[in-house]
């Protein structure tokens, strides 16, 4: 995210293009938008499928942390994967407290080969 809101930044010579609230709407429910899915995904509703990610703001890289009024700030400009302390995924712990829940690797490895070959092709 820090990345696509400086990028626009640089292109226009404009800080004020791109703002930390647009940039995370961009990242998730402008992103479910242009594939057709914000009915079931990108925002926090009832219905929706529960895709979200829990992030530590103690973590050294975000800090300082002003209270609520810079949170989307901090998150798009200073979080990264290492922030990350729980992962759910429709509504499912994936991720807690940095461990990965039961996982079966060989069929995840199984699905990320077919998926290559597919866009191999």
């Amino acid at each position: 995210m820090k990345v696509c809101a400086l990028a626009h930044k640089a292109h226009r010579w404009d800080a004020t293009i791109a703002n930390a609230q647009k940039v995370l709407d961009m990242a998730t429910i402008d992103g479910a938008r242009a594939i057709g899915k914000e009915k079931e995904i990108g925002s926090i509703e009832k219905g929706k499928r529960a895709d979200l990610v829990l992030v530590d703001l103690k973590e050294p890289s975000m800090m300082p942390i002003h209270g609520k009024e810079t949170v989307v700030s901090d998150l798009v400009y200073s979080a990264s994967g290492y922030n990350v302390d729980t992962t759910i995924v429709d509504g499912r712990v994936v991720m807690k407290n940095r461990k990965y829940a039961k996982l079966d690797l060989a069929k995840i490895e199984e699905g990320v080969n077919a998926s290559v070959r597919r866009l191999m092709l």
